[in-house]
């Protein structure tokens, strides 16, 4: 599963991993899902991962999300000259911010100057190896936060909850300042590399999913996205029967992001469909 925060908190890999079970195959499920995680900082681990793998993957799952896809470089203008972006900022990387730079109007020519200032900036640093062991941990101790090792928080009542996942349902706009052709055409360009990537790897079986949302331009925009790839399997989470067993202000940590109950609920709807839809080899 390649995907960000939405993925990472609204999908557990172990039960996904059994869900899929039920099939009667053995499947394992790795998460390539982190917070804030830009395409080109998942493109980056996913080819690091590759190289060196004794197991590759059969099947790979992306996650969906209005967000990410239409501002690919977003994340970086937020968290400028952090490890993060300078790790993941390599001559590819660099090449592929550039060539959206160059293609979208959604920025100015101030703004498109500074940004392609700031991505030669990391790229430098990143060849330099500057601050290379700055804030760095062992490799055999892994750190980030585990979605299912704190109970749920209430944020929402469940009124709250009702009201805004049956306006999300009814949404079919974009939000304005996104591309209105989706996927646009960088990021079609980025999905197909990033697929060649692994087809050279022997993956040859793709998927894509969006995790349920309260915010109605995400839904809006996995749905006309799994329009546009009809030729992938493509699973909006916006069931109704889905959407039922979602209204619990416990489900939510935050608009998009699922916890507890709503997390395993997900999980295992999710589980079904991939099953449903025949991906497993």
């Amino acid at each position: 599963m390649v995907g960000s925060s939405f993925t990472q908190a609204g999908i557990d890999p172990q039960a996904l991993g059994e869900s899929l079970g039920t099939s009667g195959r053995s499947v394992a499920v790795l998460p390539l899902a982190i917070a804030g995680a830009p395409h080109l900082e998942r493109l980056y681990y996913l080819k690091e991962y590759l190289s060196t793998a004794k197991r590759k993957p059969q099947i790979v799952l992306f996650e969906v999300a209005g967000g990410y896809d239409s501002s690919p470089l977003y994340q970086l203008q937020q968290m400028q000259f952090t490890d993060r972006m300078i790790a993941m900022m390599d001559g590819y990387s660099a090449w592929w911010a550039f060539r959206w730079l160059f293609s979208t109007d959604a920025v100015g020519l101030t703004t498109s100057v500074v940004l392609g200032g700031e991505i030669l900036a990391h790229l430098g640093l990143h060849v330099g190896h500057i601050g290379f062991l700055w804030n760095s941990t062992r490799a055999d101790r892994p750190a980030g936060h585990d979605p299912s090792s704190s109970p749920p928080t209430l944020h929402f009542s469940d009124d709250e909850v009702a009201s805004l996942i049956d306006q999300a349902a009814e949404t079919r706009d974009l939000k304005a300042d996104w591309p209105q052709n989706v996927p646009s055409n960088w990021m079609a360009a980025f999905l197909e590399e990033e697929m060649s990537t692994l087809q050279r790897h022997g993956v040859d079986r793709f998927a894509f999913y969006s995790v349920p949302s309260m915010q109605g331009a995400n839904v809006a925009y996995a749905r006309r996205f799994c329009a546009a790839m009809s030729k992938f399997t493509c699973i909006v989470g916006e069931d109704p029967q889905l959407l039922a067993g979602l209204r619990h202000g416990t489900d939510w940590y935050d608009f998009d992001h699922l916890q507890g109950d709503g997390r395993d609920l997900f999980t295992k709807w999710l589980g079904d469909r991939l099953v449903e839809q025949g991906l497993l080899p």
